[in-house]
Formats: C-alpha cells, structure tokens, sequence
C-alpha cells in the first residue's frame, strides 16, 4: 500500500500584478466638490486621470455622502415642485419612481396620480379635475 504525501499549500507570492491606486485626500475632496456641483463621475474619473472602474473602487466609496447629499436636495426640490402641482415634476416622477408609462390606460393613470399625490395634496381638486376629464371624453 503507497500512501501520497500531500503537497504543501502553495504560499501567494507578493509583488505580483500592478500596485493598488493611491488616492489623495485632495483628489477625494475635488471629487466630492465635483460630485456637488453636478459633474458626472466618469467626467470626475478623468479629470483625476484614471479609469471609471478605478474612480469606483477608490474614490467613489469615500465620497458617498457627497453623493447622498445632492441626491437628497434634488429630491426636495422635486418634491417641493410637485406639491406646487408642477405637471413635469409629477410626470417625472411617476415615470422614474412608480412605473408609470406615456401609454397607459386612463384609469390607471388616474389611480398613479392620486396615489402618489394622496399624501400631500388635497385630493377634492383632483378628484374634482378627474371627473370633469373623464365627462369630456364621454361626450365625444
């Protein structure tokens, strides 16, 4: 009977493959400031001189409440504009958050509208425009 001898693990050799990126504190601050002023990321990953997959690894995880802080104030202003009963805000959000689609039967874009609106506005004037909506289809 031959017995094997197992082979000994193999160690990882170190000083293989390319050096992780190093990142600047100022690289990161410009792109945080980038990030506030409305400048796409991939634009930020090359004004910085490196790949977007780079950016994503290095940068973008130390800038994320940067990025959650502009997200948050756009949300606000678009929730202010549709409490204003601004169309194209409604009509933005509706399509980017509930699913909502330019070709959809009436009655359920009534029911988006009013559930999604149900929470902030005074639903009598759009019940009220609803109806007067639905009356001028049935006469033609």
């Amino acid at each position: 009977m031959t017995t094997k001898k197992k082979k000994a693990a193999a160690t990882p050799v170190r000083g293989r493959g390319r050096p992780d990126k190093e990142v600047s504190q100022s690289d990161i601050d410009m792109a945080a400031r980038a990030v506030q002023a409305g400048v796409p990321q991939k634009t930020i990953a090359k004004m910085l001189g490196m790949s977007f997959d780079t950016y994503k690894k290095h940068i973008q995880p130390e800038i994320e409440p940067a990025i959650a802080s502009v997200k948050q104030e756009v949300v606000g202003y678009l929730l202010d504009l549709i409490r204003q009963k601004e169309a194209s805000s409604i009509h933005f959000y509706l399509k980017t958050r509930c699913g909502w689609r330019d070709r959809m039967p009436e009655d359920q874009v009534q029911e988006a509208i009013i559930g999604v609106l149900k929470p902030t506005l005074d639903l009598k004037g759009w019940e009220e425009l609803a109806q007067k909506e639905r009356a001028k289809k049935a006469k033609k």
